[in-house]
């Protein structure tokens, strides 16, 4: 076994000293970047958000939270923005909070309830790009999702939103934010 010297005490101790003054003097990480979606907290009910969907469906904005609602599989509907952005953008990350309600899956292993994030390259969706945030079904309560995209250098135009992609069920979000 090591003796244990005093100067190694003291050094430990000093290390550990200015270890917690270092975490008391730097401010904690807070992501600054600018939000570049139009009324994110839904404050004026869907204005500046498109509604894409068959009659019958429904989405409803009420105090800061969007719901869309199918009662048919065979059907979708989406709320999004489209976004312009120039070339050599780089990195965004796309976040929102998501409720499920008795969300049952489609067909399609994709049919379900969408957050997405899809580039358009020549005027095109493009789906050989990863576009899916997260892909749910079922019932959940209020959960972050979250992720990190790079933009291709020959994409102009962006769709961000939240789908039903012929699902039933309930979905709601709120605090959708994109951001560079």
């Amino acid at each position: 076994m090591f003796p244990i010297k005093p100067r190694t005490i003291l050094l430990f101790f000093f290390a550990v000293l200015l270890t917690i003054i270092a975490n008391m003097l730097t401010g904690k990480y807070q992501d600054d970047s600018q939000q570049l979606l139009f009324n994110p907290i839904f404050s004026e009910d869907l204005k500046g958000w498109q509604i894409r969907g068959e009659k019958g469906l429904e989405v409803v904005a009420d105090n800061g939270i969007a719901t869309l609602e199918s009662q048919d599989k065979g059907r979708s509907i989406e709320v999004f923005q489209e976004l312009t952005v120039s070339e050599g953008e780089g990195r965004f990350r796309f976040t929102a909070d998501l409720q499920l309600a008795n969300v049952e899956a489609g067909e399609k292993s994709w049919n379900k309830a969408r957050l997405v994030f899809v580039q358009y390259i020549g005027g095109k969706p493009d789906y050989a790009l990863r576009h899916v945030v997260s892909s749910l079904t079922g019932t959940r309560g209020w959960k972050k999702y979250s992720d990190v995209f790079r933009i291709a250098t020959n994409c102009h135009v962006l769709k961000v939103g939240v789908q039903l992609s012929q699902s039933s069920g309930k979905l709601s979000i709120q605090n959708p934010v994109y951001s560079e």
